[in-house]
C-alpha cells in the first residue's frame, strides 16, 4: 500500500507491479512513468485504518521485543559465553543498532574479504573471517543473512559446532530461528523481564 501510494504521490503511474517472494524478505518491483494527470488521493478509510493499526501494533511489539532480546543476549553472554553475528550486511547492521545489542557482541563474522578488517556502522564492531569463531572463543553465532545458506555455513563450520558452538538466526522463517529457540526453551524469566 505505502509503496504504491508513494509512486502515485510523486506523480507517476504504475505500469507494472510485481512481488517476488524470498525467504527473508520479498522484493517489490514497480515499473512506472511520469503521469500527466494528478493522482487521485481519495482515502480508502478501511485501508488507512489497517495501516494505522499495523503501525501501532508494530511499535508496541517493538518495545517488548527489544527488552526480550537484550535480556536473552545479556543472559547468554553472562552464563554461556561470547556472541558473534554471522553476516556483515544490512540485516545485522539494523538489528544490532535498533535493538541496541552492541555491548553483548564480540564481533561480526563475514568471509567476504572486502568486508574483513572494517567495522560495522553504528556499533563499530570489527568484521572478521570465520576463523574468529574458534580463535575468539565464540559460543553463539547469530545468522543475519539469507536463511537459505545457513545449513551450508553450519556444515563449513563443523569444528565450531563440534566444540559446543551454536548457530541461531534473526530470521523468524529460519529453521534456526532465535525466536523459536527462546520459545522452545521456555525462557520464562526473560519474558517476564520484558
Amino acid at each position: 500500500f505505502t509503496f504504491r501510494r508513494c509512486i502515485a504521490f510523486n506523480r507517476f503511474e504504475t505500469k507494472r507491479f510485481d512481488i517476488f517472494p524470498y525467504t527473508s524478505e520479498n522484493c517489490m518491483v514497480a515499473i512506472a512513468r511520469p503521469s500527466v494527470h494528478s493522482a487521485d488521493f481519495a482515502q480508502d478509510e478501511n485501508i488507512l485504518a489497517q495501516e494505522i493499526e499495523r503501525v501501532l501494533l508494530f511499535s508496541e511489539a517493538f518495545v517488548q521485543k527489544k527488552k526480550l532480546l537484550q535480556s536473552f543476549f545479556s543472559d547468554y553472554l553472562e552464563n554461556h559465553g561470547r556472541i558473534a553475528f554471522f553476516g556483515a550486511g544490512h540485516f545485522a547492521c539494523v538489528f544490532i543498532n535498533i535493538f541496541d545489542l552492541k555491548d553483548y557482541i564480540e564481533c561480526i563474522i563475514d568471509d567476504n574479504k572486502n568486508k574483513q578488517g572494517l567495522i560495522m556502522p553504528g556499533s563499530n564492531l570489527p568484521i572478521l573471517d570465520s576463523s574468529a569463531l574458534l580463535e575468539n572463543n565464540i559460543k553463539l553465532s547469530i545468522f543475519s543473512l539469507n536463511p537459505d545458506v545457513e545449513d551450508k555455513i553450519i556444515s563449513k563450520n563443523a569444528e565450531f559446532v563440534g566444540k559446543g558452538g551454536h548457530f541461531l538466526s534473526i530470521s523468524p522463517a529460519s529453521n534456526h530461528s532465535l525466536y523459536s529457540y527462546i520459545e522452545k526453551h521456555n525462557l520464562i524469566a526473560l519474558k517476564e523481564e520484558s
